[in-house]
Formats: C-alpha cells, structure tokens, sequence
C-alpha cells in the first residue's frame, strides 16, 4: 500500500491497541464508587479519547414518565443538553431506548428519526451517530451515545466496543438507584425510630452496642454517645452483671 494508506492502517492498529486499556479503565471507575455522576463523567471522558468523538453521553429513562433524560453529557454545549429530555421513542437516542436496539447512523440528515430540536437548540453540525442500549435485568433503562461531525464515522467494532461499557455502565447505575433507596429507607426508619417513646438498643454479634434511641438513653442515665459501643455490662449494677451472664449462657 502507498504511504498514507499505511499510515491510517498503522493509527488505525494503534487506536485498537488502546482499546482494551481504556475498557479496562473505565470498568474500573464504574466499580470503585457509587458517585453516578463521577463514573459516568469519566466512562464519557474515556470514550471520547479513545474514539476522538466531537461528544459523548448518558441518557436515562424516567421512570415515572418515561421520559429520556440526558443525565451526563461530554463535549460542546453539554451544558445545554445535560438534563434535556425526550419524549418516549423521540429522536435518535429515544428510538434506541423505545426498540432496545443498537443504532449506527452514517448521516442523521438522512434518518427521518433525528430530532432536528437537536440541531436547533445546540448549534452543533452533527452528522454521525453511534447508539447502544443500557440494560440491567433484562430491560432498557437507559442509551449510551457518542456523535461526530463526520459522515460514516462509526463502524462494527466501534459498536462491539460500545456494548460492553454500555453493559457495565447500567450495572453501576443500578448500583447506585438501590445503594440511595436503601440509604433513604434507612434515614426515613432511624426517624421513626429516634421518635419513639420506647427505648431501644441494637447490638451486633459481639454484644456491642451499635445504636440507641434517645429515650433508651434516659431510661438508663446515660448520653446517646456513652450508650453507642458499650456493653450491658458496662452500665448494669454489680448484681445484675452476673444475672446478665447467666441469661446469656442459657441463651448465647
């Protein structure tokens, strides 16, 4: 082959080369914190160098409407499309989320499913799209979209290397969802628990004790704060140490 020729081979095995690096990269950010928004950046971040895209995004479904709703977004005027919502099926990224199917576009002044709002409300001169879905238990929560000025930017391995971000990506996500529920369960019990008028201690395995109410506290004299890591032995009296020992042999 002539020399240009053997120059785009030579980037285009060196790009490849770099793929599995940067996959390795950002599955690691997806796992080492629950900071959606932290993973996300840096999965988008990651993206966009390895495939030298004009931008990069993460666009999740509402589940109370259905909406598509750009949580992150990397590249110009992603300021203006980060938090931009679609209605159920509409442009390209909502057709992705509606079908769960992936979507390469060559040129989106073509496809009738490109939402000219886009082009409207950006500024940006796009013309090539690359789509894949995010799934967690079967189902669609979510797209994972890259675009580029160019025509005909986007291939096969493009889009093979696309699927398993877009795989890891909704698994961190869920991750997150659950980890803030069970933290909001867990704020919205401690209330109910902090305002009842009985006491109560919990105690872990050890006999320690990890949590009391402020009502256990002054039943017994003590502070929320002396209660929290000491044992029943350290606040009963004398005679009820060794009433406390028998009752524990009989039930370990």
């Amino acid at each position: 082959p002539c020399a240009p020729e053997r120059r785009q081979t030579e980037e285009a095995l060196q790009q490849r080369s770099r793929q599995p690096a940067a996959l390795n990269r950002a599955s690691r950010a997806l796992s080492s914190t629950l900071d959606l928004d932290q993973v996300l950046i840096a999965v988008l971040e990651e993206l966009r160098g390895l495939l030298g895209v004009t931008a990069s995004s993460v666009w999740l479904i509402d589940r109370e409407t259905d909406e598509l709703v750009c949580r992150q977004a990397i590249g110009p005027q992603s300021k203006v499309v980060r938090g931009w919502r679609l209605m159920p099926g509409e442009g390209l990224a909502g057709w992705v989320a509606h079908s769960g199917e992936n979507l390469i576009v060559s040129d989106i002044r073509t496809d009738e499913r490109h939402s000219e709002r886009v082009d409207r409300e950006t500024g940006l001169n796009l013309r090539s799209v690359l789509s894949v879905p995010m799934r967690a238990h079967q189902e669609t929560i979510g797209v994972l979209q890259v675009v580029d000025a160019e025509t005909d930017r986007f291939d096969k391995e493009d889009l093979e290397l696309l699927e398993p971000l877009a795989t890891a990506a909704a698994i961190a996500i869920e991750n997150a969802r659950l980890y803030q529920e069970t933290d909001e369960l867990r704020a919205f019990n401690e209330s109910i628990v902090l305002s009842l008028e009985e006491g109560i201690l919990l105690e872990d395995a050890s006999g320690v004790f990890t949590f009391a109410n402020p009502k256990a506290a002054s039943l017994l004299g003590y502070t929320v704060d002396e209660l929290v890591e000491s044992r029943w032995a350290d606040i009963l009296a004398p005679g009820h140490k060794a009433e406390l020992e028998r009752s524990e042999a009989k039930q370990p």
